[in-house]
């Protein structure tokens, strides 16, 4: 998708080392086997993907999927690059530009589907599809934002200040709900705080805006926000201080149930 396009450079640059603890943490709970048949939706310019290609084997396979262009071009040079070239050791890697609603692949094609901060558990389109794709008895491990965690406390402040549209609020157990009625059994999800350090106010607002704004956003609303943002970071970290935060990030996993 176009919007993403632009930021897709400062997307790898900024973000994806911000979020290697959470991938990392995602991985661990997703249990990755070398032989298994993966694919991972929304996924940027492939930083989850590049820790499950380092689990899989030579019979294993990997799909890494996107809405931007320029992010799977990303994605697919560094992923390229992990594969050992014409010895038979790396898996199979496939890289394909497509909505997590809509996935160019047969039904029951994968063991295990994977998803970091995307839209694929807030709605029953998404959770269609990867029923959809996923063999019975194939596993769901996606990654969502918790609800309480000090970067949320400080973007929810800053949104309201701006006067911009605030943060939806959605609670574990509704989420584990929606799993469950679209056709998922043993739903389970941990919660893991992770600290977070950037080294400056100008570092962490580089990392901000690395995530593009809103698309319903008007110019006039984006330029508030980020001037509201900059007012507030700056406050809490002067003279070069470092911006001190942390996360809270739900970790869902979840099987396809053998009759659905």
């Amino acid at each position: 998708m176009a919007q993403y396009d632009p930021i897709a450079q400062d997307y790898e640059r900024w973000v994806v080392p911000k979020f290697r603890p959470v991938a990392e943490a995602l991985v661990q709970a997703a249990t990755v086997s070398p032989s298994e048949q993966v694919i991972e939706v929304g996924a940027g310019t492939g930083g989850l993907s590049r820790l499950i290609l380092a689990r899989l084997g030579p019979t294993g396979t990997l799909t890494v999927t996107d809405v931007s262009h320029a992010m799977l071009e990303i994605a697919e040079r560094v992923l390229a690059s992990l594969v050992p070239p014409g010895n038979g050791r790396g898996a199979r890697l496939t890289v394909t530009e497509a909505d997590l609603t809509s996935l160019p692949v047969s039904d029951g094609a994968f063991d295990l589907l994977v998803s970091q901060f995307t839209p694929l558990l807030d709605g029953p389109a998404g959770l269609r599809e990867a029923l959809r794709v996923l063999r019975p008895g194939g596993r769901l491990a996606a990654a969502v934002w918790g609800g309480s965690y000090t970067e949320r406390a400080l973007l929810k402040a800053v949104r309201l200040d701006a006067g911009v549209p605030p943060y939806p609020d959605e609670s574990v157990s509704v989420t584990a709900t929606r799993i469950r009625e679209a056709g998922f059994a043993e739903v389970r999800h941990r919660s893991v705080r992770l600290p977070v350090v950037h080294d400056s106010a100008e570092t962490y607002l580089a990392y901000r805006a690395a995530f593009g704004v809103p698309p319903a956003w008007s110019p006039e609303q984006a330029s508030r926000y980020a001037d509201t943002l900059t007012r507030r970071v700056e406050a809490i970290a002067p003279d070069g201080e470092s911006v001190v935060l942390d996360w809270q990030v739900v970790l869902f996993t979840a099987f396809r149930a053998e009759l659905v």
